[in-house]
């Protein structure tokens, strides 16, 4: 019996330790800087943020490399406050429409 036991909890162990494959990794809208799914004046301050620490005070980004990509979203190579004005525009065009579009159609046009 106590060998049973012994058994039943080493397996029970091993099963606690297995890996469990993770959820699919979220995907998330140009613009979204923040990563909380969605686009707001939230991003764009995060975009204001990596701008004056990076291009005014020569100071790293605090956004991570997926943030990074999130933020360029006027495709011009760097994040300035071009990019924090079009993500301010398209939050304000989701507030004043009834025919949304998504942030990457937005941001083609």
């Amino acid at each position: 019996m106590k060998k049973l036991i012994a058994t039943l909890a080493s397996l029970a162990l091993l099963a606690g330790a297995c890996v469990m494959p993770a959820a699919a990794e979220e995907t998330y809208s140009l613009g979204d800087v923040t990563m909380d799914g969605k686009v707001d004046t939230v991003d764009v301050m995060a975009v204001l943020d990596h701008y004056c620490l990076v291009e005014v005070l020569h100071m790293p980004s605090p956004l991570t490399d997926e943030q990074t990509v999130l933020a360029e979203v006027i495709g011009e190579g760097i994040i300035d406050t071009l990019d924090a004005f079009f993500i301010l525009q398209y939050y304000s065009y989701t507030l004043t429409t009834d025919e949304p579009i998504s942030p990457e159609e937005f941001f083609k046009q």
